[in-house]
């Protein structure tokens, strides 16, 4: 799954940093289908929040799709999803999200683990389900690289002009653009079935459905590493088992000697590695793959 070609395209990709669609000779939208959101919907016992609803004007509540009782009390308690609510509420416009669906699903938990290990980032997976002709989530931008995949029907993609340029930021709606005019959307792209979509951080976008088919996509948010993470993995590697040692039930002695001898060590690397050739060829490696280093 996600064969090496694929991968080194998608890091050429990924590290020009723009919005970009594109599809891999590899068919990959089968590694989920509609037949198995609805399985997983059925058969899993899922509850909220692993299983939420959606639209584009932030008006539904979790009491809106969960078992009801009589007891008010027990209802602001209450995970357990009602399929029925569910389903009104998705004919209405809402839209269906899944988050963490690779906890629930081995392809895909497959393919998550191939990401990030090829990638070297962290990934997150979930799931977004939006009847025909709808607006899907509405106007935000993530706090994180998403990749895209269109499992079923089509779903357009609607880019605004402002960008983010400290994504880590939570969205300030002060600043959040009006979509009052064609002008201020940029760019619009139409995604099918089995075609990739990789949107950078900090940009605004919502999407919307057509009127030929609901649309079922999976967005893998992609952290990668910083410079920090490889700094951390350059002195595990340095230090390595002997990192492992558990000061903490060692007696006071012991305790002070491990202590000052892993200090040595830390030391050693920072003094004698940082600024070798090892550990620039050491950089170099995570730089040719997917990363928000930047060398000087």
């Amino acid at each position: 799954m996600l064969v090496e070609k694929d991968l080194n395209k998608l890091i050429r990709i990924l590290n020009v940093n723009e919005i970009h669609k594109f599809k891999f000779e590899e068919d990959y939208k089968k590694i989920y289908s509609l037949d198995q959101m609805n399985s997983d919907i059925n058969f899993q016992n899922l509850v909220y929040p692993y299983i939420r609803l959606n639209n584009h004007k932030n008006t539904t509540s979790r009491l809106d799709f969960i078992e009801k009782t009589n007891n008010k009390h027990l209802n602001n308690l209450e995970t357990k999803l009602s399929l029925k609510s569910i389903l009104y509420r998705l004919a209405k416009g809402d839209t269906l999200i899944m988050d963490g669906i690779d906890v629930f699903n081995q392809n895909v938990r497959t393919f998550s683990r191939v990401l990030s290990n090829g990638l070297n980032a962290k990934v997150s997976s979930n799931l977004y389900y939006t009847f025909r002709d709808n607006t899907g989530i509405n106007l935000h931008f993530d706090q994180h690289d998403v990749l895209a995949i269109q499992i079923h029907g089509q779903k357009k993609w609607h880019f605004v002009r402002n960008i983010i340029e400290d994504a880590s930021q939570k969205i300030d709606h002060s600043i959040k653009p009006i979509l009052d005019s064609d002008s201020v959307v940029i760019e619009t792209i139409l995604l099918e079935e089995g075609e990739f979509l990789f949107i950078p951080k900090g940009i605004w976008h919502y999407t919307e459905t057509t009127a030929e088919k609901s649309s079922l996509h999976i967005a893998f948010g992609l952290i990668p590493p910083n410079i920090h993470d490889v700094l951390n993995e350059f002195i595990r590697q340095k230090i390595g088992k002997y990192g492992q040692k558990n000061v903490y039930s060692l007696d006071e002695k012991k305790y002070q000697s491990v202590v000052e001898e892993l200090i040595s060590k830390l030391n050693d690397s920072v003094d004698e590695k940082l600024n070798s050739i090892e550990f620039s060829n050491f950089l170099k490696i995570y730089k040719n793959q997917y990363t928000n280093i930047e060398l000087i």
